[in-house]
């Protein structure tokens, strides 16, 4: 659940996982990504049997998660603007948050 949340405050700010402000708009604003609210909104986690996953099932996720053509007849270029991490290295806070929890479950089971 911690990874949702440090995922979402990254998605908030217009930053990538590892802390990379996203390529700003053709207008030179500041990216966000948040118009509608739903992809936002789809972020969510779900735990596997080694681990968990970080998701996004808006329709449009993966053209923002990893860039791509969109619009009629995928005219609009939409550069790469990640908010999910994707394997090249697990971000800071989520391994600071990552080794708390494991703490804390060693703890509570091993103490």
């Amino acid at each position: 659940k911690r990874a949702l949340e440090l995922t979402r405050a990254s998605f908030r700010r217009g930053t990538d996982p590892m802390g990379r402000t996203w390529k700003e708009l053709a207008n030179g604003q500041r990216a966000t990504l948040y118009r509608s609210g739903a992809l936002y909104g789809s972020l969510a986690y779900q735990l596997t049997g080694d681990g968990f996953e970080l998701t996004a099932d808006a329709v449009y996720a993966a053209t923002h998660q990893y860039g791509g053509n969109a619009g009629r007849g995928g005219a609009s270029k939409i550069p790469k603007r990640q908010y999910l991490p994707d394997g090249e290295a697990m971000p800071y806070p989520l391994q600071i948050a990552f080794e708390r929890v494991c703490e804390q479950h060693m703890q509570k089971h091993f103490a």
